[in-house]
């Protein structure tokens, strides 16, 4: 159960994270991971306030959403981001979940989702921010 929003720099790595999660653990160990990788992280517990965060901290430029959270999911949010926010069509999106794709279907009926699954190490994570191509969500 993880949100994770991303600033990145044209032909670099990320530069401005915000991650929302309700799991501290998982706040605190992506926070160190990717502040080592000399990441600016930001971090929330509760993803109905990534919309009004966003407005706020106007540089961060990708937004990573877990799939299945409390009180929003992850393509809820990406909805709200993108009704509340469309002068931010800079703003990319991408996906991770620790449910399978079969899963992600069953459970929430959301098929052909591109997400990194979940555990993945620090290396996978950096690699999926940094893919140029187009996400769906059918």
């Amino acid at each position: 159960m993880f949100c994770l929003v991303v600033g990145t720099q044209k032909g670099r790595g990320p530069r401005s994270v915000l991650i929302v999660d309700d799991q501290k653990e998982i706040l605190e160990s992506m926070k160190r991971s990717l502040e080592s990788q000399g990441i600016e992280v930001h971090t929330l517990t509760d993803p109905r306030l990534v919309v009004s965060y966003l407005e706020k901290y106007t540089q961060i430029s990708m937004v990573l959403l877990d799939v299945d959270m409390p009180y929003l999911n992850g393509v809820e949010i990406q909805r709200l981001i993108r009704q509340n926010l469309s002068d931010r069509s800079d703003l990319k999106v991408k996906f991770m979940s620790g449910l399978s794709e079969g899963e992600l279907h069953h459970t929430l009926g959301i098929s052909r989702l591109n997400f990194i699954s979940k555990p993945f190490g620090l290396n996978d994570i950096v690699d999926f921010l940094e893919e140029k191509y187009p996400d769906r969500i059918d």
